[in-house]
């Protein structure tokens, strides 16, 4: 995996891309969709911080979609989410949704290039 832009990635076919949110300051209020299809975090995960596992299965030339969904009811100042990606054949990135943030839903492309 690799970051070519902010929240968009070339990838390779058959890789493993891991998503693990991290909340700060507020509760575990994140949704996920890839290609349009709810992505469940990891069994043991979920309400503490979510960890997502998808596997690069489009044809080369294509793209994955993945939809996140941030929300802070009742947090405070300072309240965010890390966000950090990693692929099983290399690579990483990161990224933060702040609740004073005006997009609280980012949508991540994945480029399969090989």
């Amino acid at each position: 995996m690799k970051e070519i832009e902010p929240l968009k990635y070339t990838v390779e076919l058959g890789e493993t891309i891991d998503v693990i949110v991290t909340p700060t300051g507020t509760g575990v209020f994140v949704a996920a969709s890839l290609d349009g299809h709810t992505l469940s975090p990891l069994p043991g995960t979920g309400t503490t911080a979510p960890h997502y596992r998808f596997l690069v299965n489009r044809p080369i030339g294509r793209t994955h979609f993945l939809a996140m969904e941030f929300s802070f009811p009742g947090a405070g100042q300072g309240a965010k989410y890390d966000t950090a990606l990693t692929g099983s054949h290399g690579g990483s990135a990161s990224f933060t949704i702040s609740k004073d943030d005006s997009v609280k839903d980012p949508f991540l492309r994945f480029k399969v290039i090989g």
